[in-house]
């Protein structure tokens, strides 16, 4: 999994909201208000599920606990959710959900974008949605390390 490429912009006032500038992930430029999107393969979100349900089963004992696992490491990878502009995303027939930048440049707009998207079950756990929330945090100076 790529890292997600993003820098905060401060509005030079305690009280102001820090921008959030989004990097394509093709070209490396910034992208503008309607210029590009996140947007994240629901087809492939789709393929992460079963292919979760199908591991979660060879993983699971009869009394429905989940086995101690040799290699975590080998759980279905999520489903990624990629920055791009229009121009920039990949022209094959892809079914996405896709999140304009101009509706995320805070991290308040981030935190309510979550909120919405965490209704839908498919990306909290099919996707990589919090690790991308993860980054922004980070980015703003948080600790996202967990112990």
């Amino acid at each position: 999994m790529g890292l997600w490429v993003l820098h905060l912009i401060s509005a030079g006032s305690v009280l102001a909201m820090e921008r959030i500038e989004w990097e394509c992930e093709v070209c490396n430029q910034p992208i503008e208000e309607g210029d590009g999107s996140l947007w994240v393969d629901i087809d492939e979100a789709d393929r992460v599920a079963t292919a979760k349900e199908h591991w979660r089963r060879e993983h699971t004992s009869g009394e429905g606990t989940l086995c101690t696992v040799d290699d975590p490491l080998d759980a279905p990878a999520e489903a990624r959710w990629h920055q791009t502009h229009h121009a920039c995303r990949p022209k094959d027939e892809i079914r996405g959900y896709e999140v304009d930048v101009g509706r995320i440049r805070t991290p308040w707009l981030l935190l309510t974008w979550t909120s919405h998207l965490l209704g839908k079950l498919w990306v909290y756990e099919n996707s990589n949605w919090l690790g991308l929330v993860k980054d922004v945090a980070h980015a703003h100076g948080a600790d996202v390390s967990t112990s």
